[in-house]
């Protein structure tokens, strides 16, 4: 899965991302899988872009950044670390199973995902968000970019 990310030649490791979220937002822009030089097997995933909010287009548009670690643990096996939390673990996920789910519970909040590689060049991410404040779903959909940005 580390090869899947970074591209055949370890060069093809931007991606477009379009999410849409079910309150109404949208968000286009591009996610990078970077390797990370100290650690073997593991991913920088950063994501930035453009966020608007589809179910009211006179509000202003905003721009987005977030940022994960992907940490490969066997050949079928990878977890989403938070970046800015020491590391702490996302999800979990076993591509031997396609799609594949994972859950994460946050506090009173908690989060259903799912991995689904598509082709060699597309795979989705699906969270669905429950909570005492919180009831959402999350649909991200990524293709790799022809040539890196």
């Amino acid at each position: 899965m580390y090869n899947f990310f970074l591209g055949m030649n370890q060069d093809q490791n931007h991606w477009h991302l379009s999410r849409t979220l079910s309150d109404g937002g949208c968000m286009e822009g591009t996610a990078v899988f970077t390797p990370l030089t100290d650690k073997h097997e593991q991913l920088h995933y950063s994501e930035k872009g453009i966020f608007h909010q589809c179910s009211h287009p006179l509000l202003p548009p905003t721009e987005f950044y977030q940022d994960y670690v992907y940490t490969f643990y066997e050949k079928n096996m990878f977890s989403i670390h938070f970046s800015h939390e020491e590391g702490q673990k996302f999800m979990t996920f076993s591509t031997t199973q396609n799609p594949s789910l994972s859950t994460h519970v946050c506090k009173n909040d908690r989060y259903t995902g799912y991995f689904e590689q598509l082709t060699n060049d597309r795979f989705s991410l699906t969270y669905d968000v429950k909570g005492p404040r919180k009831n959402y779903r999350s649909v991200t959909h990524y293709l790799r970019a022809q040539t890196n940005l």
